[in-house]
């Protein structure tokens, strides 16, 4: 675009840094001239969706009750993954990240989804062992003299 003379811009709205959503949004800005004085220029900001579909996979290692874990899994597509259900004590992080410090025994079987708004979702299922943690006294203590 040209103007032939200097053009200082002012402020737009949407301001300046503002995240458009996908779709057609429309600016409008307030213009001045050294020869033609104030005015307004309106353009138009279209965004498209772009990007993949996520993907997300691993194979979470056993873990033990009372003792810290983590374990990452291999994220694609810039997902924003979610867990259910998740053995008591551990979270999963929006980057993949299953942590905590398990507090119960058993089998977990989960489900981890991977959204980011282009379809489609993924989806895998997986089971994660929690072993029960080991005790501080002796076989006596426990089972008595």
């Amino acid at each position: 675009m040209a103007f032939g003379y200097p053009v200082t811009f002012g402020p737009c709205t949407p301001v300046s840094g503002s995240v458009f959503p996908v779709g057609t949004t429309r600016v409008t800005c307030s213009v001045s001239t050294n020869e033609g004085g104030p005015g307004t220029l309106t353009f138009n900001v279209d965004v498209s969706r772009f990007g993949v579909a996520p993907a997300i996979s691993g194979t979470p290692s056993a873990g033990t009750v009372g003792t810290a874990y983590s374990f990452a899994f291999t994220v694609a597509g810039t997902p924003v993954p979610t867990a259910d259900p998740l053995p008591a004590g551990l979270t999963l992080s929006v980057a993949g990240v299953l942590s905590g410090t398990p507090t119960t025994a058993g089998l977990f079987p989960i489900t981890i989804t991977a959204s980011n708004g282009v379809s489609p979702d993924a989806t895998t299922g997986v089971s994660i062992e929690i072993s029960p943690g080991s005790t501080n006294g002796s076989l006596q203590d426990l089972f008595g003299s």
